[in-house]
């Protein structure tokens, strides 16, 4: 007799740093765009990107000014 091999996705949670709410990566993908749009201090500062990196389980968003070169991204 077979035995039934069930794989499960980790699913992993982030912290947002503006306003600490916790969620999954796809929640966060939503929630960034908006929480960056409504935060008093991000509307105040040169426009930003939005950058994403994934591996795996692991993800990451990371917000840069338009002004940011590739070696700060690095240093980072």
């Amino acid at each position: 007799m077979a035995e039934e091999v069930i794989f499960m996705r980790l699913q992993t949670k982030g912290q947002c740093l503006l306003c600490g709410k916790m969620g999954g990566k796809p929640a966060m993908s939503r929630h960034l765009l908006e929480c960056v749009g409504n935060n008093k201090q991000e509307k105040s500062s040169p426009q930003a990107f939005l950058i994403t990196a994934y591996a795996g389980t692991y993800w990451l968003f990371v917000q840069a000014s338009k002004n940011a070169l590739l070696k700060d991204l690095d240093k980072f």
